[in-house]
């Protein structure tokens, strides 16, 4: 159970507090001390298997903005080995150490296509599984408003299409899955469950 230290910590807390008010003397006082003193360990050790614990999962960052009736669109270069290769996607990439999403999807954003995002909106998270494993989370952003001029982008060529156009691009096939809400500028949340490059299974709310 995840939060099995958290739960005890917090329950031994409310033990305590209880029993100073129902013990009388010294003893209420020590009781209170001792207690406190075993939840604090309980949360210690939630914190550190957990908070500190390094995800088994990589956390990555997508953005697909807006122009109009327009929306922006990555074309990965053909890299062998590379299961993009070739696809269709919003911009984006890892998550750094120690750097929220809205800050990678910032940086991400300047360094694939040269502008700066000035307006922005989290529409969805995606949970993705490859071969039964938890592989991924992702942040799907929105970009409404820009500032900037756009470059060429060393990763693939960055093109424009009308959103009645983007289901019809070679995309990943779970992709369209969330694309659909998002294209319409609705929140969603989304598991993706893939054998190899084969969409198996999806969840979507």
């Amino acid at each position: 159970m995840k939060y099995k230290y958290l739960i005890i910590g917090i329950l031994i807390a409310a033990v305590a507090i209880i029993s100073y008010f129902l013990i009388d003397g010294v003893m209420a006082s020590v009781s209170l001390i001792l207690l406190m003193i075993i939840s604090l360990f309980f949360l210690m050790l939630f914190y550190y298997e957990y908070e500190k614990k390094p995800k088994d999962y990589q956390e990555t960052v997508l953005c697909y903005i807006f122009k109009d009736d327009e929306v922006l669109m990555l074309k990965k270069n053909e890299v062998e080995g590379d299961m993009n290769s070739s696809k269709w996607l919003g911009v984006g990439g890892h998550i750094e150490e120690n750097e929220s999403p809205d800050d990678a999807i910032l940086r991400e954003t300047k360094e694939e296509t040269g502008l700066t995002l000035t307006s922005y909106d989290l529409l969805g998270t995606i949970k993705f599984y490859m071969n039964g494993k938890y592989t991924e989370k992702i942040y799907v952003y929105a970009g409404y408003e820009v500032k900037g001029e756009m470059i060429s982008c060393d990763e693939g060529l960055l093109q424009f299409f009308k959103k009645n156009e983007i289901l019809n691009l070679s995309l990943w096939e779970g992709d369209k899955i969330f694309l659909r809400p998002l294209l319409e500028n609705k929140k969603f949340k989304c598991s993706l469950y893939y054998n190899d490059e084969k969409l198996i299974n999806y969840k979507i709310k």
